[in-house]
This record gives C-alpha cells, sequence and structure tokens, in this order.
C-alpha cells in the first residue's frame, strides 16, 4: 500500500509535505479525524486499544495527547507513593514487570508482596497484595501482568 511507503510526518503536516504525496491523499487524511489518530498513534509507537471500549475517539486523542505531552514535559514533581510494608525492607528478591514490582522474603514461611503502580494516564489505581507462606524457602519468580502469569520455581538441590 503506498501509504506505507511513505513519511509518516509528511502524512500529517503540510508544512512536511512532499512530491510524494498526492495533494488528494493528503486531502484525504486531513478530512479523515480517524486516519489522523492512527497516523498519530503510529508515529509515537503505540497501537490503539480494544475497539469495545466505552471510549470514543475524542476521549482516545485527548489521552493520546496527555499522553505525549506527559513524555514531552515531564514534571518530577508530580509522583505517586506506593509503600512497601517495613518487614519488605530486607527482601530477598525483587521482580518488576508490566507496572507490577513484587518484592520476595525467602525464608520458612516465604510471601511475596506485590505493587501495582499507578498509571493516571491509563486509569489505573495503586494496589498491592500479598501471597504468604509460600511451601518453598529457596525460590525464583518470575511475572507478566499482561498474561496474569506468576511463574514460581522451587530451587531444589541434590543430596
Amino acid at each position: 500500500m503506498t501509504v506505507y511507503l511513505l513519511h509518516i510526518h509528511a502524512l500529517r503536516s503540510p508544512s512536511h509535505w512532499s512530491p510524494q504525496v498526492s495533494r488528494n491523499l493528503w486531502y484525504l487524511i486531513d478530512d479523515s479525524p480517524e486516519l489522523q489518530y492512527q497516523l498519530d498513534l503510529y508515529a509515537a509507537g503505540l497501537e490503539d486499544g480494544p475497539r469495545d471500549t466505552a471510549f470514543r475517539l475524542p476521549e482516545r486523542r485527548k489521552q493520546l495527547e496527555q499522553y505525549l505531552s506527559g513524555w514531552e514535559n515531564l514534571d518530577r514533581a508530580q509522583h505517586s507513593h506506593a509503600s512497601v510494608p517495613e518487614e519488605y525492607d530486607a527482601y530477598d528478591i525483587i521482580e518488576a514487570h508490566g507496572g507490577v514490582v513484587a518484592h520476595a522474603r525467602k525464608g520458612p514461611t516465604g510471601d511475596i508482596h506485590f505493587v501495582r503502580l499507578p498509571s493516571p494516564s491509563k486509569g489505573i489505581t495503586v494496589k498491592q497484595w500479598t501471597i504468604r507462606n509460600l511451601p518453598a524457602q529457596d525460590f525464583s519468580l518470575m511475572l507478566d501482568p499482561e498474561l496474569d502469569l506468576l511463574l514460581f520455581i522451587e530451587n531444589v538441590t541434590n543430596q
């Protein structure tokens, strides 16, 4: 497809218009807010979420603009705080993936404490939970929140 081969910025801005982009194609893009949104997502390296959400195009456009503005104007004064219980100050394992941080303590009653980090731009609030009394004293863990996956690996030594 011709659009695939063209430079993304040439498609979105008349100031970057090039002879490669016909005037009719540019008018087509300029008259289509949905196509503009899809091109802006692509230029930002993002993908659109599921279509069955309640968000219409203006809300999705606003979220994209807030997301991009947040990265362009990074304000270190604005932050969220998620505390970890004191008993996890001396953790044995820390794993972070997909906005979730796991602190694990090994021992006869090993625990894993999870903190889901907040993201106002994605509508995600902070959440904390704990899995207590794990069956192994020596273990490793891996997590993938997108798949709802916690991989708990017991380290067994042959004696």
